[in-house]
């Protein structure tokens, strides 16, 4: 027999080793399911199935900013190759901020963080910053009705795409009116120890941390310092590590002022430079699409 009223989800909230970690603005993954085996039979004509393992998919959370606590944490770690597992629950509360569902999940790792997309013509849509984390085991649980206990006091800023500032070192003034610069995301592969008779499987780091290449537009009329550095390093090859460039990206908050997350990139070099396709009578701003490669990024959260 069905008890009780429907309810409406209207919040949810991470939380890591006991301690709130801020509002998500959506939630997806965490869900449990289990492989379905067939056995073949000698005789007959149907295949008898069992199952097998329980799986578990990644989660992958969308939150307006960090500024402290341990998430901030294991992304720090994981910029330095330190893997380090994480309890926690992801609790849907309604909107009276009683926690009505809880999915919670051990020994978890961080497999990707991305940081949002910059665009300088979209100043009233707010930035997202996602994470992606897998957990060995995950179970659901009824909530409790008990408010976020605010132990890790986590102001949250909101993240809007077209209040940054990038530039690169090599091309500095070329580069201090982009436009726009990809979604960057660090990636950390994982993979699972499968060992007979065992349902659930240990999950261990499969490679190093992955980081991504820098996409980013200019207005061809900046242009010409950039055409100049993919001559001579890409074209010419003058492209050893002394060759390579430092670079920054600045996400700030409204007033323009105030750094929210500042991102390092280590040993930069161009690979990449390609104009705009020409179309007559275009009533647009001629841009040129840059592409760099990086092999190290941090990230620093102001204020944590």
């Amino acid at each position: 027999m069905t008890t009780g009223r429907a309810y409406v989800s209207a919040n949810y909230w991470l939380q890591l080793d006991g301690l709130d970690c801020g509002q998500i603005n959506s939630v997806s993954g965490g869900y449990i399911s289990a492989e379905v085996q067939e056995i073949a039979q000698n005789g007959g004509y149907f295949v008898k199935k069992a199952l097998g393992a329980l799986k578990y998919s990644a989660f992958k959370l969308e939150m307006a900013g960090i500024d402290g606590g341990p998430l901030y944490d294991r992304i720090k770690a994981l910029l330095a190759s330190n893997h380090q597992y994480f309890n926690g629950a992801v609790m849907a509360s309604d909107f009276n901020l009683k926690t009505r569902a809880i999915r919670e999940f051990t020994n978890a790792l961080l497999t990707s963080v991305t940081l949002p997309a910059c665009d300088a013509s979209k100043a009233k849509e707010p930035g997202y910053l996602t994470i992606e984390f897998e957990a060995e085991k995950i179970r659901n649980m009824k909530g409790d009705d008990a408010k976020p206990s605010g132990a890790t006091k986590v102001a949250q800023k909101k993240l809007t795409p077209a209040n940054f500032n990038f530039t690169i070192d090599a091309v500095k003034d070329a580069t201090r009116r982009t436009t726009k610069v990809d979604a960057l995301a660090v990636k950390a592969p994982v993979t699972r120890d499968q060992v007979g008779f065992a349902r659930e499987y240990e999950m261990i780091p499969s490679k190093g941390v992955q980081y991504p290449n820098i996409s980013f537009s200019v207005a061809e009329i900046d242009a010409d310092p950039i055409y100049a550095w993919h001559q001579k390093f890409c074209i010419e090859g003058h492209c050893t590590e002394a060759d390579e460039t430092t670079a920054e990206l600045v996400y700030y908050s409204h007033n323009l002022k105030d750094e929210l997350i500042r991102v390092t990139f280590h040993n930069v070099g161009i690979y990449n430079c390609q104009p705009d396709d020409n179309k007559d009578q275009a009533d647009a701003v001629k841009r040129v699409k840059v592409e760099c490669y990086c092999e190290k990024i941090d990230i620093e959260f102001k204020g944590a």
